[in-house]
């Protein structure tokens, strides 16, 4: 800044660069200190519009991220009990597989006693003796086996034509 120069009892002082001339030095600093006033000023507006802006952001995350805290912990409990029901299913599963097999060997017992009672039940059944078991599986059925079997040890002459073998086991 320049010196103050006395001139006819007034103050002036001499130009610089940051004033014009002839303008006096405490005009000149009420300017530049206005000026920088509004430029704070400015400045110091928009960080407090900043500043709401983002407390108003952060605010939004902090619901969000609290409905997701909310969603994860649902989300959990349900994998939680969908887990439980599924061990649930499993064994149960296991349990009637286990079942099912003993059902099933059950049923051909009793398909198996249930034909041989009604084999049995028949009239004019033919009963052999003394064959063993198991000699029939030579043949392609049964059937087919016990007709030999008659020819090759029945009667010379052979059998009647009402001699029918429906059915043998």
């Amino acid at each position: 800044m320049g010196k103050p120069k006395k001139r006819d009892g007034q103050d002036q002082e001499e130009p610089t660069a940051d004033k014009t001339p002839g303008q006096p030095l405490h005009s000149a600093s009420l300017s530049t200190t206005t000026q920088q006033e509004t430029t704070l000023d400015t400045i110091l507006q928009a960080i407090r519009e900043s500043r709401e802006a983002l407390k108003q952001k952060i605010d939004n995350l902090t619901v969000d991220l609290s409905l997701l805290r909310d969603d994860h912990r649902k989300l959990t409990e349900r994998v939680g009990a969908t887990e439980k029901t599924l061990n649930a299913v499993t064994s149960t599963q296991k349990t009637l597989t286990l079942e099912t097999s003993d059902l099933i060997s059950r049923i051909k017992t009793l398909e198996s006693r249930a034909e041989d009672a009604e084999n049995r039940s028949w009239r004019s059944n033919l009963r052999i003796i003394g064959m063993p078991e198991g000699m029939e599986l030579s043949e392609s059925n049964t059937e087919t086996f016990l007709e030999n079997w008659l020819k090759d040890t029945g009667p010379p002459e052979g059998f009647s034509a009402f001699f029918v073998i429906e059915r043998a086991h």
